[in-house]
């Protein structure tokens, strides 16, 4: 069989399987959207700079009443005017949107602000999503203001407790008393200046 024979009986039954495909893509579609309304991340998608779609934990996410208090607006509409490294957060949302466009996929750190004016902090990863339709950017966002909360807090105990450690470090040094710490295998993992006499 020739090259053109062979496409043209590849297209054949390319042809004859469109209508499967058409029936198995009716099928799944509403799997993805129960998928996409069910999940706890708050899932929007973007055609250029303008939300076309949300799931429900994005409502819930920036405080809005139902869809519509999402739909046809922008990233920075949701935002504060600057991100806190200064950038004004239009600029650097059109920035991720075309990063994403261009890599097929961004992850970053982002400053949102509720409908009701709560700011929190979120991650949040853009994906480009070819559709028949055309091109779409679809983005997660994770609040993750919680997380912050704790990691600070680790650090900061973390400071206090090496803060502590260096004090009671130099009380040691400072008295006549060797001390020393020793390890399951009694080997010597911390030792005190030693005492000269």
């Amino acid at each position: 069989m020739s090259r053109g024979a062979n496409h043209d009986a590849s297209r054949i039954v390319t042809g004859l399987r469109a209508p499967e495909n058409d029936i198995a893509d009716a099928r799944r579609k509403p799997i993805y959207h129960a998928a996409f309304e069910a999940s706890r991340d708050a899932i929007v998608l973007l055609e250029g700079d303008r939300f076309i779609e949300c799931n429900r934990a994005a409502v819930e996410m920036f405080e809005a009443v139902t869809k519509d208090g999402l739909i046809d607006s922008s990233p920075s509409d949701f935002s504060p005017v600057h991100q806190p490294d200064g950038s004004p957060s239009e600029e650097l949302a059109a920035e991720h949107i075309q990063a994403a466009l261009a890599e097929g996929s961004t992850l970053f750190e982002w400053t949102h602000r509720t409908m009701r004016g709560h700011i929190f902090l979120a991650e949040v990863q853009l994906s480009r999503v070819n559709t028949s339709e055309g091109v779409l950017v679809q983005g997660v966002i994770r609040d993750i203001s919680k997380r912050r909360e704790i990691e600070l807090a680790l650090k900061r105990s973390n400071q206090q407790l090496e803060h502590f450690r260096a004090l009671v470090e130099d009380a040691i040094d400072q008295s006549r008393i060797g001390l020393f710490i020793l390890d399951s295998r009694f080997r010597v993992v911390w030792a005190s200046q030693p005492v000269e006499t």
